[in-house]
């Protein structure tokens, strides 16, 4: 999806991606928006700190860019 692979816990799981895809893919194509907006790279999350904000799936490259966003989720497009 996106180009990239995607791998899946079972396949319930795989099925219910398919179904409905861009519902379970991370914003901004898993990258991470703090950084990016902070440093201007396009620096790609990890998995392991995301969070669920509003319905979306985030991830943020390091716990301190997930709780810069979590203090102040409208400054990095958390108002989506």
């Amino acid at each position: 999806h996106h180009g990239q692979t995607v791998c899946f816990f079972s396949e319930e799981h795989r099925q219910r991606f398919l179904a409905d895809p861009d519902r379970f893919w991370p914003m901004a194509n898993g990258r991470c928006l703090v950084s990016s907006k902070e440093r201007g790279d396009a620096e790609l999350g990890d998995p392991r700190v995301g969070v669920i904000w509003r319905g979306k799936l985030w991830f943020f490259s390091d716990r301190e860019t997930q709780q810069r966003f979590l203090a102040m989720p409208q400054q990095y497009g958390g108002d989506l």
